[in-house]
């Protein structure tokens, strides 16, 4: 088997779910390894966790060969907390992982996946990330809380959220005194002002950066790639086994959602 199978397979094997009421489900993740608390009435992220274990499986693959015991990760965007789980659990206690996520229910259900697992090098930042420090406002998919995005019109089917708009370096620099060995970036749109605000993590040489990519969200697709390139990083993209192929700005921008794999050649 392919070791996506492989992962598949276990995960669905073991995974396990039970209701404690209040909109609340426990479950066991990726064979056991991970216990996360989910709510029950989100309909994106929630059923893939309870009834297969895992979510992404790519992905999941590429951040178990991409972090290590003794790194420090920032994942911006963590929603309920699979990766940030994920990455506590592979950095040890001799590493550390800031979770960043603006919406206080999905940091409320982190915050007792934490406790569940015993990650204590973890802190939850209750933020959204972008290019500057300020104020702003969180849109609330109802049933999708991992779509949530920072604006200021919510539709009939949303909710607005205060929160407060941070930087990955000044989250860093207030965590650690230093700029992470990796960043995650999942942000529904919001993926170039983060960016813009990584200035210095961007320059750090050893640092990788993952980031959702879908070219339909930003105003000009190539540039944005581009910006990586002229800060001397090196674009992959995570493949179907989890490895990270070589692409260019303009097979992203024409083609669907990628998770893009910034480094720098050694």
């Amino acid at each position: 088997m392919t070791p996506r199978e492989t992962l598949e397979q276990q995960a669905r094997a073991a995974a396990r779910a039970v209701y404690l009421g209040d909109d609340t489900l426990l479950a066991t993740v990726l064979g056991g390894r991970l216990k996360m608390f989910l709510a029950a009435s989100d309909i994106g992220i929630m059923p893939h966790l309870a009834l297969d274990g895992f979510w992404e499986s790519w992905v999941t693959i590429a951040v178990l060969r991409m972090v290590r015991p003794g790194m420090r990760v920032v994942n911006v965007g963590a929603n309920v907390g699979y990766y940030a789980l994920l990455f506590a659990d592979l950095a040890t206690s001799t590493g550390s992982v800031l979770a960043v996520e603006p919406n206080p229910e999905l940091c409320a259900l982190l915050e007792k996946s934490r406790h569940a697992n015993g990650f204590w090098h973890m802190q939850i930042c209750r933020a959204a990330a972008a290019d500057a420090v300020s104020e702003g406002a969180l849109v609330v998919p109802e049933g999708h809380a991992g779509n949530a995005h920072l604006g200021d019109i919510a539709g009939p089917d949303g909710r607005l959220v205060p929160t407060l708009v941070t930087t990955v370096d000044h989250l860093a620099t207030n965590a650690w005194g230093r700029t992470p060995d990796v960043v995650f970036v999942d942000a529904e749109g919001a993926e170039e002002r983060i960016w813009d605000g990584m200035v210095q993590t961007r320059a750090r040489r050893d640092v990788v950066i993952v980031i959702e990519y879908e070219a339909k969200r930003y105003a000009d697709p190539v540039g944005f790639v581009k910006k990586f390139e002229a800060d001397g990083f090196t674009v992959g993209r995570i493949g179907e086994q989890g490895e990270i192929l070589v692409t260019t700005a303009e097979a992203l921008a024409a083609g669907g959602m990628e998770m893009v794999v910034l480094r720098r050649v050694r």
